[in-house]
């Protein structure tokens, strides 16, 4: 009798400590559940990792802590393998949502569905497990309770099959239904940013530098030009020109970027377009559907940017006027996400700085621009050719007479001329440009005329002299 007791009391406590286990596993499931629906909010509202920490238990990794730019840190915890509902979350193609799935033991996946028969999002709806008599229940509510099968023998509840934080841009996560969850890391987008930020610069540098060139009511210089230096290399070129606009030009472009240049249309105006590596060249378009201006005064310039799908990749866009399109340049089959590599491309074809200018010429159109320093004076003829420092006059009765036409880039110009060998000069205006007037005496061999250009600014003034010699033409 007394054997018999003992064996009775075994079994109570043997019963005991599997509902124990059953129950510790119910908790470790609804733990988990919650996490799921953590990462699945994170990946629907855009959030990025930024940093994971394993779970260490008795030295046995027991899971791991990913910690978020905006989410609450969400825990997931190892399991084990046995005959138990698998809740996970499967993305529905039809609606672009994830919804809560089921397995029990090696039955199929299916949906999980509430008491009036609808699949149950991920989001804001929280399913809880419960063991009562031996068996496996969920519910949603506390009231109604869905039986799922039997709680028997195992306490396993693996539901998360991976865990693959290898990859540089994202965390893959795979569910026990086979859905891989992928959350991208904050250091790529950090690692992207910087890149779209020197798109946007170099778009926004092509803006001021076209804008400046119509504008009709000041002369276009640059008050500063200096390369842009990093460790020690050269990567660019900075520049503040007189009307207050600044601009960084990079002439380094991550051979991942999207590109966006002014191109010229078949009507001669130049207008935003864009790029990606060796596709075709495309317009950007306005929310009615219209090419955008580059060179008008009230127009802004588009700006790239990124955003991530729902299937965990970033793709880029182009934003104007608060309206954002997503660039799906074609690759094989499907479209191509930021990871997909192509020939480098920039804004500009070439960037080159001399002593009096900064001279620019546009991909898209290969227009050429050249931009004056401050304190500089460009000079010309009547033809608007450019004129040098030797210069050809007649030895003529009555005198020859010459005009050079100059653009003194700075405030507060003023202009002196002198003339030697018995030439004689005034500053002069003819036909509204500023212009150098040269008289040559009837007869000479040679002679020199200088003319200074002095700018007042708020401290020491700034000369540039100009000296022309003139050899008799024969």
């Amino acid at each position: 009798m007394q054997g018999c007791i003992s064996e009775y009391f075994q079994r109570i406590d043997e019963l005991q400590e599997r509902i124990d286990a059953l129950n510790q596993s119910c908790d470790r499931i609804n733990k988990n559940l919650a996490s799921i629906q953590d990462l699945v909010t994170a990946i629907q509202t855009k959030d990025m990792v930024t940093g994971i920490t394993e779970i260490i238990e008795d030295g046995v990794k027991t899971g791991y802590k990913i910690n978020f730019v905006s989410h609450e840190p969400v825990t997931i915890l190892n399991g084990k393998d046995g005959d138990k509902p698998l809740i996970s979350s499967k993305y529905d193609s039809e609606d672009g949502n994830y919804y809560w799935t089921v397995q029990y033991g090696n039955g199929n996946v299916e949906w999980m569905l509430d008491p009036d028969g609808n699949k149950m999002l991920s989001i804001g709806v929280l399913p809880f497990l419960a063991i009562r008599d031996g068996k496996w229940y969920y519910t949603i509510d506390n009231n109604t309770y869905i039986e799922i099968g039997r709680a028997e023998g195992s306490d396993g509840d693996q539901m998360f099959k991976s865990f693959n934080a290898k990859n540089e841009d994202y965390v893959e996560i795979t569910l026990s239904s086979g859905q891989k969850l992928k959350i991208p890391k904050y250091s790529a987008y950090l690692a992207l940013k910087a890149d779209f930020d020197k798109v946007n610069s170099n778009t926004n540098a092509q803006a001021a530098i076209i804008k400046a060139t119509v504008d009709k009511i000041m002369a276009t210089y640059l008050t500063r030009v200096q390369p842009i230096i990093s460790g020690n290399d050269t990567i660019g070129t900075s520049f503040v020109l007189a009307n207050g606009k600044a601009g960084y030009i990079y002439d380094w472009t991550s051979p991942m970027m999207p590109v966006i240049f002014a191109k010229a249309g078949d009507d001669g105006y130049l207008y935003w377009a864009y790029s990606y590596g060796d596709t075709e060249e495309q317009w950007v378009l306005s929310p009615d559907g219209n090419r955008i201006s580059a060179s008008s005064e009230v127009a802004e310039a588009p700006q790239v940017d990124v955003t991530l799908g729902d299937d965990g990749n970033w793709y880029w866009t182009v934003t104007y006027r608060g309206e954002t399109e997503i660039l799906r340049f074609p690759v094989g089959d499907g479209y191509a996400p930021h990871a997909i590599e192509n020939e480098q491309n920039g804004a500009f074809s070439s960037v080159r700085i001399t002593n009096d200018a900064m001279i620019v010429t546009l991909k898209g159109s290969y227009t050429m621009y050249s931009i004056p320093r401050q304190y500089s004076v460009s000079l010309t003829d009547e033809s608007g050719k450019t004129v040098g420092e030797t210069i050809s006059m007649k030895a003529v009765s009555g005198g020859d007479v010459k005009r050079i036409n100059y653009v003194a880039y700075g405030p507060y110009v003023s202009v002196s001329v002198f003339g030697e060998g018995g030439f004689t000069a005034s500053c002069t205006k003819v036909n509204g440009h500023d212009c150098i007037e040269i008289h040559a005496p009837a007869v000479f061999t040679s002679g020199k005329v200088t003319a200074l250009f002095t700018f007042g600014n708020d401290g020491l003034p700034v000369s540039v002299l100009k000296t022309f010699q003139i050899n008799r033409e024969n």
